[in-house]
């Protein structure tokens, strides 16, 4: 209809009334119509739309779900796009297969306006907008090649940190990466060492951020970003969350928990509320950490709460070492009763993210 009557009706339309429709459209589709024509290729490049559809999306549809394959490989017969791909739908929300062409040790699952951050480290860091394709790479970090060498040596039990991905806010929505580790695992004498990647900055490599956290951080647990702060769990006895605020790149306890380290906590971001996980048996309990509301879970097995879908069931996946997912899972809240979603035959991750048109 479009290319039969050519650019200029489609140009002739009111510019107000055509962001209104262009902005409750799919990525997929607003991918093709950037071709219509200049004008709304002009349109949906700017950054004010992008902000408008971002938030558009986020009230009118529930998160998507990813599981990231991170070290299954196609057969030589079929491309990365054929390859283990399955689509689940529920509710508002999709849950999707994805393989990325590219090599990686893990995928971040602190992910930030539906972008995306990979690390590896021999390959390049990569951080991608799933669903646009759009992807750059990013430098490795100064503990990544002690990681290697460590590694090379045959060391055994080498910890690898889980890299938090968020933006500043307050600086024009500058986008940063952020390796919080605790240094005597790295041969370093301090408690924890902190590096910052800032993708705005013109010198494209990391720095150091002093003083770092007073408190180690629990391995195996990755940072949460959450309103323009990442946040960690502590080694302490009794876990303390620690915030870190990308601004003024200061580290913060906001919540010293009454749980111990056994109790294996993990933080989550429920109905955009902060929240931590710990099990007590036979129960694994959920606080909300910025809100009033607390959900009280039977598991079959140790759980990490992904998302609220629709209000009255709760998206679930197995905790597993070094990112490895069990299983997904649906919780009814109303019956209790639990439905196996899916369940992975690779190594991998689940993330859950709005769809974007964003790069950094």
């Amino acid at each position: 209809m479009l290319k039969r009557h050519g650019c200029s009706r489609v140009e002739n339309l009111n510019n107000d009334v055509v962001e209104l429709i262009l902005e409750r459209l799919p990525v997929e589709s607003l991918l093709k119509l950037k071709y219509v024509c200049k004008t709304w290729n002009s349109t949906i490049e700017s950054q004010f739309f992008k902000e408008r559809q971002w938030i558009r999306r986020r009230q009118s549809r529930g998160e998507d779900v990813l599981f990231v394959s991170i070290v299954d490989y196609p057969p030589p017969h079929l491309s990365y796009d054929e390859a283990g791909k399955s689509t689940i739908q529920f509710g508002s929300s999709v849950f999707r297969t994805v393989k990325f062409p590219f090599l990686s040790d893990a995928v971040c699952i602190s992910n930030c306006d539906g972008l995306l951050c990979f690390t590896d480290d021999v390959e390049p860091n990569v951080v991608i907008n799933p669903a646009t394709g759009w992807h750059t790479n990013f430098p490795h970090s100064r503990f990544q090649p002690l990681r290697l060498d460590m590694l090379n040596k045959g060391l055994s039990n080498v910890p690898y940190p889980k890299l938090g991905f968020g933006k500043d806010k307050l600086r024009g929505g500058t986008y940063k990466a952020v390796w919080l580790y605790n240094s005597t695992d790295f041969g370093k004498d301090d408690v924890t060492t902190c590096e910052v990647f800032d993708f705005g900055s013109s010198t494209n490599a990391w720095r150091y951020v002093l003083p770092a956290s007073p408190y180690r951080m629990l391995r195996y647990r990755e940072p949460l970003y959450f309103d323009g702060s990442l946040y960690w769990l502590s080694e302490c006895e009794e876990t303390k969350v620690l915030s870190f605020n990308l601004h003024t790149e200061t580290f913060e306890v906001i919540s010293q928990t009454p749980f111990l380290q056994k109790s294996a906590p993990a933080l989550s971001l429920l109905d955009n509320c902060l929240c931590i996980s710990v099990e007590i048996e036979p129960n694994l309990l959920i606080l909300s950490l910025s809100g009033n509301k607390t959900w009280d879970l039977i598991p079959t097995s140790t759980i990490i709460p992904l998302a609220i879908l629709d209000k009255d069931k709760l998206l679930l996946r197995g905790d597993g070492a070094m990112n490895n997912v069990r299983v997904v899972v649906i919780h009814d809240l109303r019956t209790k009763s639990f439905e196996v979603l899916y369940k992975p035959t690779s190594c991998g991750s689940c993330v859950c993210y709005f769809q974007s048109l964003f790069t950094v």
